[in-house]
């Protein structure tokens, strides 16, 4: 079965999207990923629906990863903060000491006066008396004036280290934006992937269990008919048996949206066949028409007898081609592409069943 569905879709949070042109690019690829999701097989939507829930994981993970290390740059930077804080404390209170000890040199000239005392010293005793107590001065200023400048290169590293700590910051930053942006468009694509899945299985369902309704009239309306004499179909009549191709031919072009078989709680008795409303349908093979018409869950059907107790039924066509009892040859058209009956678009649901049981379509086609 095969619909196209178009999901609304909104734009990214500002905060994970670019504006202007990077933005319309990001939403048109959106739209036309989700188109394809909407043209592909039930297979391809299953396959995609699992693709993306590994992605939004990895995804997610990722996304965790990148708000941890930004977290970690920003303590950085906050700490390098508080360091170079700590030292322009400690510079203010160094610079702070040495203006005091100037004001105190101005003030209390003591230096100058131990000069002079030092030049009226009477004795060489004395005079080392006087240059011993001059050194422990200039020695104490000399100490702070060491210590600022100890400070201001300190002040440096730490500015240089906090710059640094706030460029990291900044990056990883941008790398979570980032993230989290890919994770919103996964987390978008999973959730329109597991809607059109939720959609098909829906459908698949309703459609299996009304076919399945309809498929008893199918099967004794084909055991009836089979069994009444039919006129000779010449040489080109295929009679396949089970599991060879036999001379079918593909029914119409298209994709295969649905097997046969057991599929999300219910048994699909034929194949699905995506194609265009309109698209013709041709005979598997050759054959005579024993049943053109409507019949319930299946729409326009037409139901082709190939001799040996093989007979093909086509479902959901939007108008039929052919007539009871009329004789076709193999690639003959009998119909053409609809979504009649219980049907969720338009699709060929062909049929191959051997004295009235359903039998893989596909092991009679090449």
């Amino acid at each position: 079965m095969t619909a196209v569905v178009v999901f609304g879709l909104l734009p990214l949070s500002p905060a994970f999207a670019q504006a202007g042109r990077d933005g319309n690019d990001q939403r048109r690829q959106d739209v036309e990923r989700e188109l394809g999701l909407a043209r592909a097989s039930n297979a391809a939507v299953e396959a995609e629906t699992t693709r993306l829930d590994a992605a939004v994981s990895r995804q997610q993970a990722a996304a965790a990863a990148a708000q941890q290390a930004e977290a970690a740059a920003t303590a950085q930077a906050e700490a390098a903060a508080r360091r170079l804080a700590e030292i322009e404390a400690r510079a203010a209170g160094t610079r702070a000491e040495l203006a005091r000890r100037a004001v105190a040199a101005y003030v209390h000239p003591r230096a100058s006066a131990e000069l002079s005392v030092l030049a009226e010293s009477s004795s060489l005793a004395e005079a080392a008396q006087r240059r011993t107590l001059m050194a422990v001065i200039q020695g104490r200023t000399g100490d702070v004036i060491g210590e600022l400048r100890a400070v201001r290169e300190d002040q440096a590293v730490a500015t240089e280290e906090l710059d640094q700590a706030r460029r990291s910051a900044t990056e990883r930053a941008g790398a979570e934006a980032e993230s989290a942006a890919r994770l919103v468009a996964e987390q978008r694509a999973q959730r329109a992937a597991h809607d059109e899945l939720a959609r098909r299985i829906a459908g698949l369902q309703a459609e299996s269990d009304a076919l399945a309704q309809a498929a008893a009239t199918l099967e004794a309306r084909i055991r009836q008919r089979s069994a009444a004499p039919q006129p000779s179909a010449g040489p080109a009549q295929a009679r396949p048996a089970s599991g060879g191709a036999s001379g079918f031919v593909w029914p119409v072009g298209g994709v295969l949206t649905s097997p046969y078989g057991p599929r999300w709680g219910s048994f699909h008795a034929g194949i699905d066949i995506g194609a265009p409303g309109g698209t013709p349908i041709v005979a598997a093979a050759a054959g005579g028409v024993i049943s053109a018409g409507w019949l319930g869950a299946y729409g326009n059907l037409v139901v082709i007898d190939h001799g040996g107790g093989v007979a093909t039924a086509y479902a959901h066509q939007s108008r039929i081609a052919v007539a009871d009892g009329q004789r076709v040859g193999r690639g003959e058209v009998v119909g053409y592409v609809g979504s009649t009956g219980v049907s969720t678009g338009d699709h060929l649901h062909f049929e191959v069943r051997v004295g009235g049981s359903t039998r893989d379509p596909v092991g009679y086609l090449p």
